[in-house]
């Protein structure tokens, strides 16, 4: 069975790592002084940013994949493009040039034995709206899957008004709309914006979604989350069961939701989808699926990983999954597909 199409929309940004190798860790336990200068090896670039981390391993997975996002009309924008045309000329077609604002920038810190710390400057990723989406595109595709809104500002004001609409253009063109949802910090500006109810407006479109337990126990059940939280360990998702997951699923497939993926880091995903009938409106993607996919429930471990961690690790716990989704897997293949890609 050939996979189908699928559109990921989301932040892209120019990544940079400064090489930060030969410094102590001594030249980070104070704060930068007044024009105080730290010299580095070196500063590899690449492409950030959830949408292209997600596409990008969805590419390499063998799934047709479309970007879809936004750059400036600049010389970091141009070197974003390049670098997606590099690993395939059709990946970039669906990333809007914008000459009135620049390319976000993410800066990562990563310092020897020290504390890593990202940088972000939004920009582009700033001004994304739904008719950056170009019709023809979700004509062609199956799967419409965005990632991150909490770090766009365009989609995630007045409750998520944007990402409504964006979501509801795919679902009009007859796609399968997937959402992975995770919350900022609160001392962001999106950190402000009330996330219950970005999902009460939402997720009546989304059909696939993507969450973590801890992030959904904050936004459904606050007081259980404070209980966990003042525990000793302070892992909310260590403490999270089978019981809670349950609950937590309940409230979201009630909104319409087909299918939900909740992301319990070392403790594996938990896996819930709907009864048949709430399959009837699931888009391109989902069509023809069989009563393997209705209905089911499952808590699946977590690989262990070997050799060296490189990060993004839930773009591809997702873009696994959702490769296995796209290829028509039955559900424990997909879920086992996602934890080996993440692990």
């Amino acid at each position: 069975m050939f996979p189908k199409k699928a559109i990921i929309a989301g932040p892209v940004y120019l990544h940079l790592t400064p090489d930060l190798s030969s410094k102590s860790i001594v030249s980070f336990s104070t704060p930068l002084q007044p024009d105080q200068i730290l010299d580095s090896e070196g500063v590899p670039f690449g492409v950030g940013g959830r949408a292209a981390a997600t596409g990008l391993a969805l590419h390499r997975f063998g799934i047709p994949v479309h970007l879809v996002g936004k750059v400036g009309d600049d010389r970091f924008g141009e070197v974003v493009l390049n670098r997606i045309r590099e690993i395939s000329p059709d990946l970039a077609g669906g990333l809007v040039l914008d000459p009135s604002t620049s390319t976000g920038v993410t800066i990562d810190l990563n310092p020897p034995d020290g504390v890593k710390s990202t940088q972000s400057i939004p920009g582009a990723n700033n001004t994304f709206y739904a008719s950056d989406i170009p019709r023809a595109d979700l004509q062609l595709a199956d799967l419409f899957h965005f990632t991150d809104p909490a770090a766009m500002r365009s989609v995630y004001r007045s409750e998520g008004g944007e990402l409504l609409s964006i979501l509801q253009r795919a679902r009009r063109e007859g796609l399968t709309t997937s959402l992975d949802f995770s919350l900022p910090d609160p001392s962001d500006p999106a950190g402000a914006v009330d996330g219950s109810i970005v999902l009460l407006n939402c997720l009546p479109v989304v059909d696939v979604f993507f969450a973590d337990a801890a992030d959904l126990v904050y936004l459904y059940q606050r007081d259980v989350y404070d209980r966990f939280a003042g525990w000793p360990n302070g892992n909310v998702a260590d403490e999270v069961t089978a019981e809670l997951l349950h609950a937590l699923s309940e409230q979201v497939l009630s909104s319409g939701v087909e299918v939900i993926l909740i992301k319990l880091g070392p403790r594996g995903l938990y896996l819930r989808t709907a009864s048949p009938a709430a399959w009837k409106k699931a888009g391109r993607a989902l069509a023809g699926f069989s009563e393997g996919w209705h209905g089911r429930e499952f808590w699946a471990p977590a690989f262990k990983a070997t050799g060296t961690k490189t990060g993004e690790g839930s773009e591809r716990l997702v873009s696994g999954f959702l490769s296995g989704l796209l290829r028509g897997e039955e559900p424990g293949i997909a879920v086992l597909m996602a934890s080996a890609m993440g692990a």
